[in-house]
């Protein structure tokens, strides 16, 4: 009776910790058939291969390329922000890497995507090593929701990364892992940008003040709030757009 609860309880926790391949493939399947812009990219992670859209510049010259990451349960296409994102940098001379982030089941709480942190940071990583294998130097990662929260993560153990752009960032409410997300950021001297909507979650509002405060010592932090405008950024997101391009473009030119 033991050995076949332990059984159980052991594939259970499998399955909470590995990612959800079919909506994966289904959002690969959908990306293929629908892809307008850009180039898709198979990059791998041990026996897994996942997906990535890669754009180029259309201008001259590329100031650096710009490693995107969706919010929970999204993909490397996903409209308006995440298509508007990879599609419209390039034209402001930042490639773009869009990635397919490890996904739960639709409708799984946010709280239970911590569970592929280790997944998601070696999906990152295998994208920058991919980008360095190209002589891209001026390496940034742009994350929305809980992709910025893991652009963070990822960005305090690795020295590579030049500018950390954070858009809504999920921020939890549990006062302990929120400490954890403001003393990332306060350990940071790379360029941060932190943009969130006036209207967006509530643990992201009222947590701003605190991620102002962490970057108080860092010359090159700053955030920015957009009025009228939700976590979804519907009609909103031109703007936040030519505050992302903006802000990089000034960083590194």
């Amino acid at each position: 009776m033991k050995i076949r609860l332990f059984l159980i309880l052991f594939v259970y926790a499998l399955q909470v910790q590995a990612s959800d391949v079919r909506r994966e493939q289904h959002y690969a399947e959908l990306v293929q058939q629908t892809l307008k812009t850009g180039d898709i990219v198979w990059l791998k992670h041990k026996d897994r291969k996942f997906l990535a859209l890669y754009t180029q510049t259309t201008q001259a010259k590329n100031l650096g390329t710009a490693i995107i990451l969706h919010d929970q349960g999204g993909y490397p296409d996903q409209f308006p922000l995440i298509h508007r994102l990879r599609t419209e940098l390039p034209a402001h001379r930042w490639a773009s890497l869009s990635l397919q982030l490890p996904i739960l089941e639709e409708g799984a709480p946010v709280a239970d995507y911590q569970s592929l942190r280790a997944e998601t940071l070696a999906r990152i990583n295998v994208a920058v090593n991919y980008l360095r294998q190209h002589q891209i130097e001026n390496i940034v990662l742009v994350g929305y929701g809980l992709g910025a929260r893991e652009a963070l993560a990822y960005a305090v153990q690795n020295n590579g990364i030049k500018a950390l752009v954070l858009i809504s960032m999920f921020v939890p409410a549990d006062k302990q892992k929120q400490q954890n997300v403001i003393a990332q950021l306060s350990g940071l001297s790379m360029p941060v940008l932190d943009i969130y909507a006036e209207n967006d979650w509530l643990t992201t509002r009222l947590s701003a003040r605190k991620r102002r405060l962490a970057g108080r010592d860092n010359g090159d932090f700053r955030q920015i709030v957009i009025p009228d405008a939700g976590h979804a950024w519907q009609h909103a997101e031109v703007l936040l757009i030519k505050r992302v391009y903006s802000w990089l473009s000034r960083q590194f030119l």
